[in-house]
């Protein structure tokens, strides 16, 4: 016998138009994910396809972040996976990013301006694909966030 929740729940289920259903189902969907590399994004089965360090547990709001949302969700839509290739094209016409030093310490920048020529050394260019791959898409949206990261 269920709990008295979950009887109210799905009599309010059953009540509900197909319409109402498919909704339902759908916005649920968004928030959950099948198998570790296979997760439901807005509705859409899509699978993932990447090395551990780049994309943990699934988090693409981060991508979402970096690259906008609805970019994200109209490439996933349409390719239906997340791979390397898929990362590429998106991250194509990401701004530049730089690694840059103080204190003995490293850091990744979002961008070379006044005060970080003031505050750091050795400004060394990198995509955002590449940092990505040596950093991970949590630290690439730290920096999109606040400017800068430290990487060590």
């Amino acid at each position: 016998m269920e709990s008295p929740a979950v009887e109210n729940v799905l009599r309010a289920v059953e009540a509900m138009t197909p319409e109402e259903r498919t909704e339902l189902f759908r916005q649920f969907r968004r928030y959950t994910t099948a198998t570790p590399e296979t997760v439901l994004y807005r509705g859409d089965v899509i699978t993932i396809d990447l090395p551990p360090n780049v994309l943990k547990d699934s988090k693409l709001w981060q991508l979402e972040a970096i690259v906008g949302t609805e970019k994200v969700a109209a490439t996933l839509h349409h390719t239906g996976r997340l791979d390397e290739a898929v990362l590429a094209t998106l991250l194509a016409h990401s701004p530049v990013l730089f690694m840059a030093h103080a204190n003995s310490k490293s850091y990744l920048i979002d961008q070379k301006n006044e005060f970080t020529k003031a505050e750091f050394t050795d400004f060394t260019p990198i995509s955002t694909l590449d940092a990505v791959y040596q950093f991970g898409l949590a630290k690439v949206e730290e920096v999109r966030e606040k400017t800068l990261a430290r990487i060590s």
